[in-house]
């Protein structure tokens, strides 16, 4: 039985996706592949897929055009205490945890 059999097996709530393929995914080829199939792989189970360290403006459209349901990363905001997250979410109730593709 292969490794990828498992996947069947498992209660996945949601698939992320590596900083790495998010970070040097936008300029390799090989990486993007990669990504491409966890994409493909998510959809396909019915799962949603967060992109993990999405950091600039040029990695969050590499993420949207690859139809991503939730971002993380600095490009959004700095981790966050439960505190200060919620002094955030009180101050600015705009789309700050939603992704809209």
């Amino acid at each position: 039985m292969s490794n990828l059999s498992n996947l069947c097996k498992l209660n996945l709530n949601e698939i992320k996706i590596d900083c790495s393929f998010v970070t040097n995914g936008v300029k390799d080829d090989r990486l993007q592949s990669v990504f491409n199939s966890i994409v493909s792989l998510a959809k396909n189970l019915d799962k949603p897929i967060v992109a993990e360290n999405v950091e600039d403006m040029e990695q969050m459209i590499y993420a949207k055009t690859k139809s991503i349901d939730y971002i993380q990363g600095y490009h959004y905001n700095k981790p966050l205490s439960l505190e200060e997250f919620i002094c955030y979410v009180v101050a600015d109730k705009s789309s700050y945890l939603h992704f809209d593709p």
